[in-house]
């Protein structure tokens, strides 16, 4: 990416009482919501774990939310435009 932003995906956990609301994932050994995000340089990333946009989960062998290399040119372009 371009100026230092950082692309990727975040997991966050889902309480117990919620997770019959929302969708939740299993992902390179963590569970919960899967969102896409683009961090700016400035952006302090101490206490969050950022999944790489190509990370292949080593239990699936599934790549993050991507399954084709048009997927992958589609983000470039989006994070080129920033």
């Amino acid at each position: 990416m371009t100026a230092g932003f950082l692309a990727g995906f975040d997991i966050q956990p889902v309480k117990g009482s919620r997770r019959d609301v929302v969708q939740v994932i299993n992902f390179g050994g963590e569970a919960g919501v899967m969102s896409a995000a683009v961090w700016c340089p400035e952006h302090d990333l101490k206490k969050t774990f950022v999944h790489p946009l190509t990370e292949v989960d080593p239990i699936t062998g599934e790549v993050s939310y991507f399954t084709s290399i048009a997927d992958l040119d589609c983000i470039n372009d989006l994070c080129s435009s920033i």
